[in-house]
């Protein structure tokens, strides 16, 4: 087994419920050469001194241990803090109410190392909500392919906060997070590995993905904003541009109508889709395939679904 560092980079802001599960998941890797970094974003629950007592407990397992507590600045800082703080050839982000598989590190290594032209490289995921029904099972392959679904809101994210392990040296060639992006941070980064770098997928599910219904992804505003910038400031998202802002219409009316089946959003997507009658098609096609397809795996999965599951309860 290679002995090259691994530096896991987590973030942490008030997930005092999750953050146990998320390190105990790191502590049962069968990769051994692995430095833990941990930021706390100015949490107010207990979730850092729980952080913190773990890790006491487990300091043997790691290399190195680095815990810092700072002013909430946000999850793009915190994790461009890990990565400035970390020692090692590669890096692996982790939220703190993710899990991985045992063999996640350990498999991803070994692609990156049997293919040195490779900087990135994912693992598919299931997307574990509270309702065992909604489970579902999200491949990322082709990686180049569905970082462009990614953007155009009509595929799942690739997570790469959590799935993602990344050459070090890339990272200084391609650039960190970008701060600015609080809620597409990981859309740019992942964008550009695989539109500027070179980017794959370890095609098995590794990564369980807690989404809790009252999530910062749910934030609209916040998903507006940051598209804004991310149209604003980089150059590489030129060619979707059109379709893009047309389909985050589409996306926006479609929640407002889940949310709040009113005349008036009612009468604002009936407009939309007078308007754009092609593109609603192809996003609602696309949508109910995504999801179908996410949920069909899952079912097919579910043994490997339960076993992850079990992690997050740990």
């Amino acid at each position: 087994m290679s002995e090259s560092l691994v530096s896991v980079v987590i973030p942490l802001f008030n997930k005092e419920k999750y953050i146990s599960s998320t390190l105990k998941s790191v502590i049962a890797q069968d990769y051994k050469h692995v430095e833990l970094i941990l930021i706390d974003d100015g949490s107010t629950d207990k979730g850092y001194s729980v952080a913190c007592e773990l890790l006491e407990e487990n300091q043997s397992r790691f290399s190195r241990i680095v815990t810092i507590s700072t002013i909430n600045q946000g999850q793009t800082a915190a994790r461009n803090e890990g990565i400035n703080q970390s020692n090692g050839q590669y890096i692996a982000f982790l939220d703190a109410d993710d899990v991985w598989v045992y063999s996640k590190l350990s498999r991803q290594v070994e692609f990156l190392e049997a293919n040195p032209e490779i900087d990135m490289v994912l693992c598919n995921y299931f997307m574990l909500t509270e309702s065992k029904s909604r489970t579902k099972a999200v491949s990322l392959e082709p990686v180049q392919q569905k970082c462009v679904s990614w953007l155009l809101t009509t595929g799942y994210g690739g997570l790469i906060e959590s799935t993602g392990l990344v050459r070090k040296s890339a990272l200084h060639r391609v650039g960190s997070f970008n701060p600015s992006l609080e809620m597409c941070g990981g859309l740019d980064l992942a964008f550009r590995f695989s539109s500027l770098a070179k980017a794959e997928c370890v095609d098995e599910y590794l990564c369980g993905y807690s989404v809790s219904y009252d999530g910062w992804h749910k934030n609209k505003e916040d998903m507006l904003t940051s598209y804004s910038h991310l149209l604003a400031n980089r150059g590489i998202y030129a060619p979707y541009k059109e379709e893009l802002q047309i389909n985050l219409q589409i996306h926006m009316g479609l929640w407002k109508l889940r949310n709040k089946p009113s005349l008036n959003n009612i009468s604002q997507f009936l407009l939309i889709t007078l308007k754009k009658p092609v593109f609603v098609f192809k996003y609602l096609v696309l949508t109910i395939w995504r999801v179908f397809m996410a949920q069909a795996r899952a079912i097919i999965l579910k043994q490997q679904v339960s076993e992850v599951r079990e992690l997050l309860t740990k």
